[in-house]
This record gives structure tokens, sequence and C-alpha cells, in this order.
């Protein structure tokens, strides 16, 4: 909700900017009785927001601007079902599909993390990158596990300059004899 700096209805103009130099006009919002309204975005990049309120003297406030990150998305997909025994040499195709794409949206870029279960602790051992198509949005890893015992591959999004990093994804565990 966008409570109104007077309390009485009227109209709020909500605009955002990359850079916060240049600003364009993104929602209405238009105030009931109360001074209260609503609206909702859903931006595909980071994006910097503020409110331009017309005041019913001719002035016009606006607010400061706020930050908004704009997170990727990312889902893990590999070439072999979690849970399965592997040998050494066994290669593992690994496919991460990272969102937002298009117009306006840096490439993404996956993180493969590999643990390895040391007692029971999981140890980092590795860390793997693999750069996205920008127009599928599809990283791609191919990878074998170098050593026996079991261990545990998860990937992200890594943070661009039009995205915030997304989750961790569960990844899959795989036994290695």
């Amino acid at each position: 909700s966008v409570p109104s700096t007077t309390g009485l209805p009227g109209l709020i103009t909500v605009e955002w900017s990359k850079d916060r130099s240049v600003w364009a006009p993104v929602a209405d919002v238009v105030l009931d009785a109360l001074g209260v309204g609503s609206f909702s975005l859903a931006p595909t990049t980071n994006r910097w927001l503020r409110a331009r309120v017309a005041r019913f003297d001719g002035a016009v406030d606006v607010s400061q601007s706020l930050f908004v990150r704009a997170n990727a998305t990312a889902v893990l997909a590999s070439s072999l079902p979690t849970g399965r025994t592997v040998a050494r040499t066994t290669k593992i195709t690994l496919t991460e599909t990272i969102r937002p794409v298009g117009a306006g949206v840096a490439a993404g870029r996956s993180r493969f993390d590999f643990f390895l279960k040391v007692g029971t602790a999981w140890v980092r051992k590795r860390i793997l990158y693999a750069n996205a198509d920008p127009a599928t949005g599809r990283a791609k890893l191919v990878t074998t596990l170098p050593s026996y015992g079991s261990w545990w591959i998860r990937s992200r999004a890594e943070p661009t300059a039009t995205n915030g990093a997304s989750a961790w994804t569960a990844g899959f565990k795989y036994l290695v004899r």
C-alpha cells in the first residue's frame, strides 16, 4: 500500500530508473478517500523506484529513491537422477536454466559447487562456472566426480549487472565407487 502524504484522495505516479538519472513512469496509483492505494510490479531487472505526488497547490513532491533487486531464478537438471552410484569416469551433464532472459537482461552465469562428505560434514572441493546462452538462459557443464565417496552438487545463478543472485538449488547427490 502507498499512503498519501496528505491523507486525502489523489494520485501518485510511480517511476523507475536503471541509473537514478533518467526516470520513466511505470504506474499511476489512485488513492481512495482515506488516502490509500496499491500497485504491483514484477521487474525483470534491478531498478530504482520513486514516487511523485502532485499537491493541491500545484507543487510536486518526489520521494527518495528505493533500490529494488530483481533476483534471478535457477533450476538445475542432471543427466543422472540423484542418489545414483556412479564410477569416477561417469560423465554427468548438468544443465541450469536461469531466468529472466531477453532484451535488457544480462546473460547469466552458473556456479556449480561440488561437496564431498567427510565424516558427517559436506566439504566444498571445487567450484566450476558455465556461461548461460543469452537466448535460452541455459548453462551446461559436463563433468566427472574425481574421487571415491559421497558427492553433492548444487548450483546458483551468479549476480549480473541487471539481476541479483538466485537462491541455491537443492542439487544432486551421488555415490562414487
